[in-house]
């Protein structure tokens, strides 16, 4: 399904997957509508909410003409996922996703379009993981081959803040099939990133406490030094608060790498 952009030429699809996030969605759309790199077009992909989520994006399509709702009927999040990819494959250059519970610091769309330009064919930053309410840890810290952990089974990059071409993107659906495998429920955002890693190599790119801007993915610089630029939240109803979702889906991404890993030689 093609997404329309407004008169301004968007280069970003940024996709928003949700169900029953009324509470938290305005959170996410309003630090999209911050953004000091304002050439995107967004989605709201709705796994059919029965909470006040229908009558709150009227509100927010109304508004900007860049966001767009699209309701759909338990597909689930690998699905929803998979058709905010090809949306952005049909409609703009790059690629990002917003988790309906997380939110993007003002220059998050800045930095990924700064490394994008500059030859990155997908870039991450640092993040914050926010754990009942509370800012813990900074996440996505810069390593030296990316690549190679995502490739050895290492999880490494998060889809909290991370940004692709959608001319990757369209390689990685050439070369597989699917952006994820349908046997996924979901968290298939690892087993994504091996894929688009087969393919091209992650370029960490950061601010830090000299205004310097990053993009190089040898780099490997102190933790007290980053500043992130998207917050993750850990949601009591997200996969990722479920033990038992995640070694059932974490045990099958590393199987569904494997199988990935022997048809590629």
């Amino acid at each position: 399904m093609l997404l329309t952009p407004n008169k301004q030429a968007a280069t970003f699809a940024v996709v928003i997957p949700t169900y029953n996030r009324a509470w938290s969605l305005p959170t996410a759309l309003e630090s999209l509508l911050r953004q000091t790199y304002q050439r995107w077009i967004a989605v709201v992909l709705d796994d059919g909410s029965t909470d006040e989520t229908p009558g709150l994006m009227e509100g927010y399509t109304d508004r900007d003409s860049r966001i767009h709702y699209r309701r759909y009927s338990k597909v689930g999040a690998v699905a929803l996922n998979e058709m905010g990819m090809r949306m952005a494959c049909s409609s703009t250059s790059w690629w990002t996703r917003l988790g309906s519970d997380d939110y993007f610091e003002p220059q998050k769309l800045m930095l990924d379009a700064l490394a994008l330009t500059s030859g990155a064919d997908w870039t991450y930053g640092a993040y914050r993981a926010l754990r009942d309410h509370k800012l813990e840890e900074t996440c996505n810290l810069p390593l030296h081959d990316p690549r190679a952990t995502l490739l050895r089974g290492n999880f490494c990059v998060s889809w909290a803040n991370m940004a692709t071409s959608t001319k990757l993107l369209k390689q990685v659906v050439q070369r597989f099939g699917h952006f994820c495998n349908p046997r996924l429920k979901t968290m298939e955002d690892f087993l994504i990133n091996t894929r688009l890693a087969r393919l091209a190599r992650p370029v960490f790119r950061g601010v830090f406490d000299s205004g310097m801007i990053v993009i190089d993915p040898t780099v490997t610089l102190p933790t007290s030094s980053l500043k992130h630029d998207a917050v993750w939240q850990v949601s009591e109803d997200g996969a990722s608060s479920d033990t038992a979702t995640t070694l059932r889906e974490s045990a099958l991404t590393q199987q569904l790498i494997a199988e990935d890993t022997a048809a590629w030689l």
